[in-house]
């Protein structure tokens, strides 16, 4: 099978936060919108060995476990709501996304079917669109660096993206318990800056404080080297390097300490 690795839909769907996705289950989800967009197939099925290949899984852990995951993913993903409001605003569309996805475990493939609505955010106009490769997604490792990824590359070709600190919390589903100051540590560990730094050159994020008492932070600026506009540059320009993408491998071929993720600042970028 062929397998395009460039992920690519309407800048629509990132008004829906997948937070509650673990790790894998965020992975395996856009595989699979990966392959809808490439094969144009509003009904697609892909046996477990393409997805288990596009999302870089460790071969040692079962199917079972495997099943687990798709599993979750589509629970999770069968309980969010699109939203489509019409240009007068009269008009408010709520959607899903699969009107059907079913497992067979004897054949080893999983069949979905994505709702008409969905559908149409692949259906690009101009530049209203996000890109990335899949690889990049896949290689970061929690659900809050993959949220921030897709976002931040919804506005690729500009370099900078804000957010008010309500944003912030909204976009990447901050639990309510959580301070700011908890959310920035949970958030922004050290493996996750790294592997950011790596998927997204030149990433860095800055805090807007307000200058009333106590100085709380009201936004935060994310910074990145701004891409050029066309796919080809990201077929060419793909910030994994082999030393990354050998980390992938590992994670495809046996178990691994998250910890040999970490990649040694000096190497970012090179």
């Amino acid at each position: 099978m062929h397998y395009d690795k460039i992920v690519k839909y309407s800048n629509g769907m990132n008004k829906v936060s997948f937070r509650q996705l673990t790790a894998t289950e965020y992975d395996a989800l856009f595989a699979i919108v990966s392959q809808i967009k490439e094969h144009g197939a509003r009904e697609l099925t892909l046996t477990f060995d393409d997805i288990k290949h596009l999302i870089r899984w460790d071969k040692s852990k079962s199917d079972e476990r495997f099943i687990r995951v798709l599993s979750g993913m589509y629970d999770k993903i069968i309980s969010l709501k699109f939203d489509r409001i019409s240009d007068d605003g009269n008009i408010i569309t709520k959607f899903v996304v699969f009107s059907k996805y079913s497992i067979n475990k004897t054949k080893q493939e999983a069949t979905v079917a994505v709702s008409p609505d969905f559908w149409d955010l692949f259906n690009l106009l101009f530049d209203n669109f996000t890109t990335f490769m899949l690889d990049d997604l896949v290689y970061l490792s929690t659900s809050y660096g993959k949220e921030l990824f897709r976002n931040i590359k919804q506005f690729r070709t500009t370099g900078h993206l804000y957010w008010s600190i309500q944003e912030f919390r909204k976009k990447l589903v901050v639990p309510k318990s959580f301070t700011n100051g908890k959310a920035f540590q949970r958030i922004f560990g050290p493996t996750t800056i790294k592997q950011l730094k790596t998927a997204i050159p030149g990433f860095e994020y800055v805090k807007r404080y307000s200058s009333h008492k106590g100085r709380p932070v009201i936004g935060v600026d994310f910074y990145w080297h701004a891409e050029e506009f066309n796919e080809d540059y990201l077929k060419r320009n793909s910030p994994k390097k082999d030393y990354v993408k050998e980390e992938l491998l590992k994670k495809s071929t046996k178990k691994f300490s998250r910890s040999k993720h970490n990649i040694p600042l000096k190497k970012i970028g090179k």
